[in-house]
């Protein structure tokens, strides 16, 4: 028979697209549907993330076949489900992405790099005499640097990098469609600019210098793992 469309489509993400409609593949299928999962528009425009079933129902054979729709608001579950992720990839001293992220970040960028044929260019740097500063000033101290160095590296960067706390003193650095004198540019730029940041001449002598070390691929390699 022919399928008719709902009565209103106001708020539906799905209009215009009714071969994806759960309530229309129940009613093809005569089958329900469970736990279609979507965000509507409400009248008074708030978004609100649903969960959703669908029963067909046909009173007797040839009869209209209709669809009874269950919704349950799940905004919540999906706002603290979205803020635990977000949790798991950052780091929590600086604020930036941590190290599982940033493997899943190169991971993704290399894919992209097989695809377009482009370089990618990996940095990893660390501070110089970490271990002395921490051990001269104090491990609260340390964490200050930290901080502001990432406030330095997210600042520095041109956007199109991916910058991560990648362990201990430790950050690594992405540079999609970079080739290695470009990369070594941007890592002496970065170098430079960390160096005569306020925070490298504390007092007593102390400087916190980086050093840098770059790969790119695919000439130093083709996988992460080869890469660092």
């Amino acid at each position: 028979g022919t399928l008719l469309a709902c009565r209103s489509l106001h708020g539906c993400p799905l209009a215009g697209h009714p071969e994806d409609c759960p309530g229309l593949r129940a009613i093809q299928q005569m089958t329900p549907v469970q736990g279609a999962e979507y965000a509507i528009l409400t009248a008074s425009g708030q978004r609100v993330v649903v969960s959703a079933s669908y029963t067909p129902i046909q009173q007797h054979p040839g009869a209209p076949v209709w669809t009874l729709v269950v919704m349950r608001d799940v905004t919540l579950q999906k706002r603290r489900e979205q803020q635990l992720a977000h949790r798991a990839m950052t780091d929590a001293l600086t604020g930036l992405p941590n190290r599982a992220s940033f493997w899943n970040a190169c991971r993704k960028e290399l894919k992209r790099s097989f695809r377009n044929a482009q370089p990618l260019a990996i940095a990893i740097m660390d501070v110089d005499g970490f271990k002395a500063f921490n051990d001269q000033r104090g491990h609260l101290a340390g964490d200050r640097l930290l901080r502001a160095l990432a406030r330095v590296l997210r600042i520095g960067h041109r956007g199109a990098e991916i910058v991560a706390r990648y362990g201990g003193d430790e950050f690594g650095i992405l540079l999609p469609e970079t080739d290695v004198r470009g990369a070594m540019v941007i890592a002496e730029r970065l170098r430079r600019t960390i160096e005569g940041f306020p925070f490298s001449r504390p007092a007593g002598g102390v400087r916190a210098t980086v050093s840098v070390g770059l790969a790119v691929f695919p000439s130093d390699g083709t996988t992460a793992h080869a890469l660092f």
